[in-house]
């Protein structure tokens, strides 16, 4: 063999390297290969590399090509699964359509799998609704414990709850903790409103009768909001007072008494009181004395 051949062969494992390597770039091209080729060689390349170049180039082009049409057919499987009633003829319809052959197994099978896939949620979503349904009655139930919960759905389905299950019921049970408390707090409420209109209300007398009434002590926090109420009902007795006109009964047993009857805003004080079993208001008292007034002087004229 002449010794020129024997030396092409020996580089021609760094050639088709050369050529691989400009392949799998991402701008191949025969121009790239004759530059490189002629710089490392120092001549262009030949026949049987450009060749095998055209080949290499010809089947990733046709990979690519491959996965492309793989990316759309499975987009294509994607869709009708996706529909409200899916179908395999669907699939091969539109396959047939688009490309102009039936569906590979591959993707048949694909789409085998997304049904299968699909049925797996319908079934999973059905009985999520169904176990979130039996956590709810749970928690609404006497006695809601997690206990009933995990025994319930063990029977039900052969499995213990999982975590997502567990926390939604413990959401549940602290949103009915939390409507059960404000609950009681209305009530207790209402009880220390009812307590702090009754007659003298003392703090000993609330919690002796919560206490027959509830079977507990009151809160401090109850405690405060019954004085509170005490201090209101005194405010609104005392506003009532001062907005309500004066009766007319009082106005005329204030000026038959000034007639005569009684003599100084003492005695006038002490007798209002027997009569309505209240002291007179600041008005009547002016009353009293300008009337009690008026009488000493027709008296002395």
């Amino acid at each position: 063999m002449p010794v020129h051949l024997a030396q092409q062969d020996r580089f021609w494992d760094i050639k088709a390297a050369i050529a691989r390597a400009i392949v799998n770039s991402s701008e191949p091209s025969l121009a790239r290969l004759e530059e490189e080729i002629f710089e490392e060689f120092g001549q262009a390349p030949d026949k049987r590399l450009t060749e095998y170049y055209s080949e290499l180039l010809a089947a990733k082009q046709k990979l690519e090509q491959e996965k492309n049409f793989w990316d759309i057919k499975t987009s294509i499987a994607r869709s009708i699964v996706n529909r409200k009633a899916p179908t395999l003829a669907a699939l091969e319809e539109e396959i047939l359509e688009e490309f102009g052959h039936q569906p590979e197994p591959e993707l048949i099978s694909y789409f085998n799998q997304l049904m299968e896939d699909r049925k797996l949620r319908a079934r999973e979503k059905e009985f999520r609704s169904i176990k979130r349904s039996i956590a709810r009655s749970i928690a609404a139930s006497p006695s809601p414990t997690l206990d009933r919960l995990q025994e319930e759905i063990l029977d039900e389905f052969g499995h213990m709850p999982d975590q997502e299950l567990v926390s939604y019921f413990k959401e549940l049970l602290a949103e009915r903790e939390k409507a059960d408390a404000s609950k009681r707090k209305d009530i207790h409420q209402q009880f220390a409103d009812e307590i702090a209109r009754g007659p003298r209300p003392t703090v000993l007398s609330f919690r002796e009768a919560f206490n027959r009434k509830f079977g507990e002590s009151p809160s401090e926090e109850l405690t405060r909001y019954f004085l509170g109420a005490i201090r209101g009902n005194m405010r609104n007795i005392r506003q009532r007072k001062e907005e309500s006109p004066v009766d007319q009964a009082k106005i005329e047993f204030t000026r038959t008494v000034a007639n005569g009857l009684v003599k100084t805003v003492l005695q006038f004080h002490k007798a209002f009181e027997r009569a309505f079993d209240e002291p007179p208001q600041a008005e009547l008292i002016e009353f009293f004395i300008k009337n009690l007034a008026k009488n000493k002087r027709a008296m002395n004229g």
